[in-house]
């Protein structure tokens, strides 16, 4: 019994692992034309980090006639 309440007494004082989502922003293309956007959170997968998340790609028009 003292190790079950030793146990529980030690899950209590362990901060559960959340993940961070990050913003990314920023530009592709020759001239720019491309702003990106995304909200990505770090995953290990199998030994492997990668961020997943939806990513957004707008064209920017050149303002050129």
């Amino acid at each position: 019994m003292r190790a079950v309440m030793s146990l529980v007494a030690l899950l209590g004082f362990m901060a559960p692992a959340h993940a961070q989502s990050r913003e990314v922003t920023g530009q592709a293309g020759i001239l720019g034309e491309w702003e990106l956007t995304a909200t990505v959170t770090q995953r290990n997968t199998g030994g492997t980090e990668e961020f997943v998340g939806p990513l957004t790609c707008r064209h920017l028009h050149s303002g050129r006639p």
